[in-house]
């Protein structure tokens, strides 16, 4: 979520890229004590005039948008008055854009049409979610500097939830290397290798320079170790239902509470 997250430099990424055996026995209390999560603001430090997952505050007098998942602590300020500053601010030849995966796309206009009949024209899923598809150039106004900047964009699904995906950044630098930002969003990629990520890797396999990395450290805890993976907890929820209903009888509702932050937007 967005209030434990880190920033990773070049050095961290380094340590993140190192074999499962050599993490465990050299560099694993270093990264513990390197990765400590702290507030995210949304904005991305490289791309002026981005923001991700927050539609709040100094957000608000952004550019472009990025919309990683519809869990409501990544929607913050995506309200009403959001949207209809959004179509006030394009009726005048501005460009905002919601960018975010089709399927959070259909939860936000779900959300929105019953008041916004045009809520489709600033959102938009252009960018492709396939492995493999190429990035879509967006362009992006820098205030500071009062010109626009290209940034190509790739969606790398993020297996956290219906429609959740990880957005890799390459903005076009004049004169020196393009740079290289993925900001994670919420994701678990517990039965995926990553060698298999083929949008985080070079056409021969190697992974990619990242630059900056805006990592999710919810979880990134000694106090999760052990976290089960997803079809335990599967798992272990409908034996639970299956309890209560062997206790109370198959005429009754079973009702489970999910935390605030983690509902539908």
């Amino acid at each position: 979520m967005p209030g434990n997250y880190v920033y990773v430099s070049q050095e961290d990424l380094s340590l993140l890229s190192l074999d499962e055996k050599n993490r465990k026995n050299e560099k694993r209390e270093k990264i513990y004590i390197k990765m400590q999560g702290r507030p995210f603001t949304g904005q991305l430090l490289h791309l002026p005039g981005v923001s991700c997952d927050n539609f709040s505050g100094e957000n608000r007098n952004n550019d472009q948008f990025f919309l990683s998942h519809c869990h409501t602590d990544h929607m913050i300020g995506l309200d009403v008055n959001f949207i209809k500053d959004m179509r006030r601010k394009n009726s005048v030849k501005v460009n905002h854009k919601i960018f975010c995966s089709p399927i959070s796309k259909a939860f936000l206009i779900n959300k929105f049409q019953p008041q916004f009949k045009d809520i489709k024209r600033f959102i938009s899923d252009e960018i492709p979610i396939t492995e493999g598809a190429p990035p879509v150039v967006v362009r992006v106004f820098d205030k500071k500097k009062s010109e626009f900047y290209k940034v190509n964009v790739t969606c790398v699904k993020a297996e956290h939830c219906p429609g959740s995906v990880m957005f890799l950044f390459e903005k076009e630098e004049t004169g020196q290397k393009n740079k290289v930002i993925l900001y994670t969003g919420d994701f678990r990629l517990e039965h995926i290798r990553l060698p298999t990520l083929k949008d985080l890797h070079t056409s021969a396999g190697e992974p990619l320079k990242i630059d900056i990395m805006y990592l999710d450290t919810t979880f990134c805890s000694k106090e999760y170790e052990k976290f089960p993976i997803r079809d335990e907890a599967i798992q272990a929820i409908w034996d639970l239902v299956s309890s209560w209903i062997k206790k109370n009888g198959k005429n009754h509702f079973t009702y489970l509470s999910v935390s605030q932050c983690h509902r539908m937007g």
